[in-house]
């Protein structure tokens, strides 16, 4: 079973029913900007959510070394 979802930087909540009548399973969201509504509103709306979490959001620390200290440091 193939999920199609996609990640976004912004409050998506109120569009959540727009979003599962489009054919979307999942939304990716950033941990910093996700707040407990938003969730619920996805979540009652039958989406999954995946947690996005960085440091830094430039695009000079898109980097593999990054990503791993950004995961370490989230996991600690």
């Amino acid at each position: 079973m193939t999920i199609i979802g996609f990640d976004v930087d912004q409050n998506v909540g109120p569009l959540a029913p727009r979003i599962v009548a489009a054919g979307y399973g999942f939304v990716q969201r950033y941990l910093k900007n996700l707040t407990i509504e938003e969730a619920q509103q996805l979540s009652d709306a039958g989406l999954l959510i995946g947690s996005i979490w960085e440091r830094r959001g430039d695009k000079a620390s898109f980097t593999a070394a990054q990503g791993f200290s950004d995961g370490a440091t989230a996991l600690a």
